[in-house]
């Protein structure tokens, strides 16, 4: 009877913790009320080099293991985006094609940039984990050990559900940028910080050439 009990609360608890995890992913997917596909961030990279006419460089593919097999091989899409002090250029390449957008930075008129992170998914990570250990120090170290992983795949979950999206607007009102994640493969983050410095950096050399 012990053991019917022991097994049924950690499937009832897995199957909460799946529908709760479900129903925070599918809320954060509008977060920031981008139509934009969220990328994995594969490069980020800035400069204001004299030596160079390059300010930014960002690419980001498609998520998963055969996402980053695929991007390898040429046959799936990855965006790039490339800053210089006169042009931004975007470009989507993939083996059935390619497709770019020029626009000079005389022609941007605001540029953007927000963050999402799904917090609630990090409370439910520690409250995960002290409850585990709640558990253990409580001679249940079975299912305190069980909790606690629930609570490092609910850590695991937030971290690379994490979301920056980098805009700019034309003055023809037309919209470009990139939404991305951290990279797990390449051992890249998503930062605010980065965000925000690549913003601020667009929109200074936006304003010379507009002063030109």
């Amino acid at each position: 009877m012990m053991e019917s009990e022991f097994f049924v609360s950690p499937i009832t608890a897995i199957i909460v913790i799946l529908v709760i995890v479900f129903l925070l992913i599918r809320r954060g997917k509008n977060s920031l009320n981008s139509p934009m596909m969220t990328l994995v961030l594969t490069k980020f990279q800035m400069s204001e080099s004299e030596d160079s006419d390059e300010l930014l460089s960002i690419a980001g593919r498609k998520s998963g293991l055969i996402g980053w097999l695929l991007t390898k091989i040429g046959l799936d899409a990855e965006t790039t985006i490339r800053v210089t002090k006169k042009e931004l250029l975007m470009k989507s390449s993939s083996l059935a094609g390619e497709s770019y957008s020029i626009m000079t930075l005389k022609n941007i008129s605001s540029s953007h940039c927000g963050f999402y992170k799904p917090i609630t998914l990090f409370i439910f990570a520690v409250i995960l984990v002290l409850f585990g250990l709640i558990l253990m120090l409580s001679n249940l170290i079975g299912t305190g050990i069980f909790i606690m992983i629930l609570g490092a795949i609910c850590y695991a979950i937030y971290y690379f559900n994490k979301k920056i999206r980098i805009m700019v607007q034309t003055k023809g009102g037309g919209v470009f940028g990139m939404c991305f994640s951290p990279s797990l493969i390449e051992g890249i983050d998503v930062d605010m910080e980065k965000a925000k410095s690549a913003v601020e950096l667009i929109q200074k050399y936006m304003l010379i050439e507009q002063k030109k």
